[in-house]
């Protein structure tokens, strides 16, 4: 027996079919010449420390698309290709988002760490920095996370 025809044939009240999930998608900004965008965190998007779908991540240009919690991974992935268009439109009209993990060229001179209002955010990615450098911090990808559910009771 399969693990899909396994979970079908289970009860509803398991934790694991219970389970929410999310996705975070980090992106570069990428210039029309294939390079790293140097503009700042566009301010369309509003507060980079609080925008519920788009937020600053390591660097300037490194946005971070996240999805609100959704009841199946198909919702989830929905709601990612949403955000991701609703970006995609709002960046500068000579930007586009990297979709792969590096960037064609870059360099760390390219790279300009998040100038985000937190201290301790400030300082942990100077600590990224200086410990691994900021190309490592500039590798891009998608996060999936998965919540099961907090009891058995359904």
């Amino acid at each position: 027996m399969t693990i899909d025809r396994l979970l079908q044939k289970s009860p509803a009240h398991l934790p694991i079919l219970q389970a929410t999930f999310g996705l975070e998608r980090e992106s570069l900004r990428i210039t029309a010449d294939n390079h790293v965008a140097n503009t700042c965190h566009p301010k369309a998007f509003g507060s980079r420390n609080y925008h519920p779908y788009i937020q600053t991540d390591y660097s300037e240009t490194q946005i971070e698309l996240i999805t609100p919690v959704s009841q199946s991974s198909k919702e989830a992935i929905r709601r990612l290709i949403a955000v991701t268009d609703v970006a995609g439109r709002t960046i500068a009209k000579d930007e586009y988002l990297w979709p792969l993990s590096m960037p064609p060229k870059i360099s760390e001179s390219d790279i300009e760490i998040a100038q985000l209002d937190d201290d301790f955010e400030r300082h942990y990615r100077d600590y990224l920095a200086k410990t691994y450098g900021k190309l490592v911090q500039s590798i891009s990808g998608i996060h999936y996370n998965m919540e099961l559910g907090k009891d058995g009771t359904g």
